[in-house]
């Protein structure tokens, strides 16, 4: 290049003084913007380069594992979490135990372009993971991810990065461990220290800053850490359940959805069920069993069918008529050699209290306790038949013999 000028300025600079002012021009064009962080906005993250790992306690291999590493923008709190990968099941787990250490969320998360995070790397308007984004809403953030091959967009994080080699990993380096929890809480509790250090520039340390400008400024975490979503498209069954065919399991929807499409959210603990938006039915997910059905989904009369197949259901509707109802219910029920059948013998009994009234059936029970014939159909005879019109159904029970001297009485036959 000094040749060329040379050539076109011949009593231009010589070389010494040509590479000197270009050093300058070349200075000038690396001006670093500088840029002001406000307590609570921000949060940058990256994966370190080095790796840590432990040891198998069973087979004594040695597991390698990735450092996550968050730190806030305006008070530099830091905290380096591991995690067996980069995978976003790693990455929402590593991202959710940082916010619980920090204790809030801030408006913005910037991450790297790592395709966990970043479906497509874009310098306007890059394309986010979806579960990424999910996780983000979920914890009330932006996602402003760096731009592609700009390091400095997320300075921060690559400075806590450096000092996380020092600070962190340094006095780990001959400690051993055996699971990645025991990993985990030492990294943490590095962290602790490292956040409570003084900080020559600041004159106090990174706790300091965060408990005093930037804690109020953070949002309050949610009740539950953010779970990865599944969701899927489904028709409610004619049963009206939803059938999912990963798991081979239903569950049910409020009757008036069956032939409708559904969108199904699913996470490890919970199963939500939505119709235009609306959440229409929730399910706990670790429950055993293929079906899994809210009785208030059903219609009233599969409700009825179900509650007469139930002895504490039989055994109250019976209370609420009468003690002599419930009296023969209870002896129905441990007479009976198969429940079904005892079941339905109940609801039938049950039953006469409609047909008749109250009054009759209590009355009719009585009778049939009395000469210990309760059944169904001798019940329904008592309520219905001969008896149906007296005013009382009890026997008439004939009065003693009066003294008579008439009456010669048992002594004359001896």
């Amino acid at each position: 290049m000094w040749e060329e000028y040379k050539r076109e300025y011949p009593g231009g600079y010589q070389y010494s003084q040509f590479c000197y002012y270009l050093q300058l021009y070349d200075r000038s064009q690396q001006a670093t913007f500088i840029r002001d962080h406000e307590p609570g906005d921000k949060i940058y993250v990256d994966f370190t380069g080095d790796k840590l790992h432990y040891v198998d306690r069973n087979s004594g291999e040695i597991i390698s594992c990735e450092a996550f590493v968050a730190t806030l923008g305006y008070s530099n709190y830091t905290a380096v979490v591991a995690a067996h990968s980069q995978k976003i099941e790693e990455v929402v787990a590593a991202f959710g135990s940082v916010l619980e250490y920090i204790g809030g969320s801030p408006r913005a998360v910037v991450p790297d372009n790592l395709k966990s995070a970043v479906h497509q790397a874009h310098r306007y308007e890059p394309r986010i993971n979806e579960v990424f984004l999910d996780m983000a809403n979920h914890y009330g953030m932006a996602v402003i991810p760096a731009r592609p091959g700009k390091p400095k967009d997320k300075a921060k994080v690559e400075r806590a990065v450096a000092i996380s080699y020092q600070r962190i990993f340094a006095p780990l380096r001959k400690q051993t461990f055996y699971s990645v929890q025991e990993l985990n809480t030492a990294l943490l509790e590095q962290s602790t220290l490292l956040n409570q250090r003084m900080m020559q520039q600041y004159q106090c340390s990174r706790e300091v800053l965060l408990e005093r400008d930037e804690r109020p400024a953070l949002k309050a975490l949610p009740n539950e850490r953010y779970q990865i979503k599944q969701h899927l498209i489904l028709t409610v069954q004619q049963n009206g359940h939803v059938f999912l065919s990963k798991s081979k399991r239903y569950f049910s929807a409020p009757y008036r959805y069956i032939g409708l499409k559904v969108h199904v959210i699913i996470t490890p603990s919970l199963v939500r069920i939505y119709h235009q938006g609306d959440c229409v039915a929730t399910h706990a997910a670790d429950k055993p069993g293929k079906y899994h059905t809210i009785s208030e989904h059903m219609p009233s009369h599969h409700r009825a069918v179900l509650a007469g197949m139930n002895e504490t259901v039989l055994k109250e509707r019976a209370a609420s008529i009468g003690p002599p109802v419930l009296a023969v219910i209870d002896m129905v029920l441990k007479r009976s050699i198969h429940p079904e059948q005892a079941y339905k013998s109940c609801q039938g009994i049950l039953s006469l209290a409609k047909k008749t009234s109250k009054e009759i059936l209590i009355e009719s029970c009585a009778i049939a306790l009395e000469y210990q014939v309760c059944t169904y159909r001798n019940i329904e005879r008592l309520a219905q038949g001969q008896y149906a019109n007296r005013e009382s159904l009890w026997p008439t029970k004939h009065a003693p013999i009066p003294d008579h001297p008439n009456i010669r009485g048992a002594s004359h036959f001896n």
